[in-house]
């Protein structure tokens, strides 16, 4: 039983002869284009998954400005409550 390599290229899934003939092809526009469209699509991916990381982030944000409002609109509650007090 003898191993071979196989030289595969992804963008059209052919097996060709020798490595010779892969990096051929691999020089042609359509391996060149396949190549552009995947990076674009990664490019694609990435920028959707930091949008909806920007996206929960400002939620968060929005939540802990008001959080910290409504504490301090109760900690001025209770220091006019004191003072009231001691009036």
């Amino acid at each position: 039983m003898e191993v071979q390599p196989v030289f595969r290229c992804p963008c059209n899934n052919k097996i060709y002869e020798s490595q010779n003939k892969l990096k051929l092809h691999q020089k042609t526009q359509r391996h060149k284009s396949w190549i552009e469209r995947e990076e674009l699509r990664e490019i694609k991916i990435e920028l959707t998954r930091r949008d909806n990381n920007i996206t929960k982030l400002q939620a968060e944000n929005m939540f802990l400005r008001e959080y910290v409002e409504e504490l301090l609109r109760k900690n001025i509650k209770g220091s006019e409550c004191i003072n009231n007090k001691d009036v």
